[in-house]
């Protein structure tokens, strides 16, 4: 009798998921055929001239998206707003935000264990679920974990599992309003990741402690196009 498989591979070969530029696995499930022109300024459902044509966005996208042992989401940005969706696993799943408007480094922590968690009842309005927990020099370490969270447009964001063995797996969904556009995907250099988000002066041994932490973060969770 040959040894069972691993759970995820059931996932990858049950939706027939494909490997993701950004790491990890992935399948389109759903593609609203409504388009928009989300780049003018008066949006219009209707009429595209021929001029904006090639900005037509569908109306949302959604896929599966799964990670597995060690591999992660690399930091990107898109334009739309993205939500993220538990739906099965055996570890936690947890969202890396870069905010360019505050230089600040937040994130999210996803599972669908209640008791994870004594902070979770806070986590119930909508505001919540587009805020990541600010990590700060401050040393604000406490753990609030949702079964969602939301990532606002133009923010950096990496995904990774915390419980990293070989065979633990999150399978996730995305939800992309307006829809995944591979014109609108960018990976984020890690030069610039760490020129713009570390702090810029080191006046206290938090504020050391705090690069540290983020340096090491940015480095482990970006790819180069010369990495293996």
């Amino acid at each position: 009798m040959s040894q069972q498989e691993p759970e995820y591979k059931h996932w990858i070969n049950k939706y027939k998921m494909q490997s993701h530029i950004e790491g990890g696995y992935f399948t389109e499930i759903f593609r609203n055929p409504l388009q928009i022109n989300p780049f003018q300024k008066q949006q219009q459902t209707t009429q595209i001239t021929s001029e904006n044509k090639e900005e037509k966005r569908n109306l949302s996208t959604s896929i599966f998206y799964l990670l597995n042992g060690k591999d992660f989401s690399c930091f990107h940005k898109i334009k739309s707003y993205e939500q993220w969706h538990y739906y099965v696993g055996n570890t936690s799943l947890i969202i890396h935000i870069l905010n360019p408007k505050t230089k600040s480094y937040g994130k999210f922590i996803l599972n669908n264990n209640f008791k994870t968690s004594s902070l979770i009842n806070s986590l119930n309005s909508m505001n919540a679920l587009m805020n990541p927990l600010i990590i700060d020099n401050n040393e604000n370490n406490n753990l609030i974990s949702d079964v969602t969270c939301i990532v606002e447009p133009e923010c950096w964001f990496a995904a990774e599992l915390i419980d990293k063995n070989e065979e633990n797996f999150v399978l996730s969904g995305c939800t992309v309003s307006f829809g995944f556009d591979f014109r609108d995907f960018e990976k984020a250099k890690r030069s610039e990741l760490l020129r713009d988000y570390l702090l810029k002066e080191e006046k206290e041994e938090k504020d050391v402690k705090y690069n540290e932490m983020l340096k090491e973060i940015i480095l482990k969770l970006s790819r180069e196009e010369d990495d293996i």
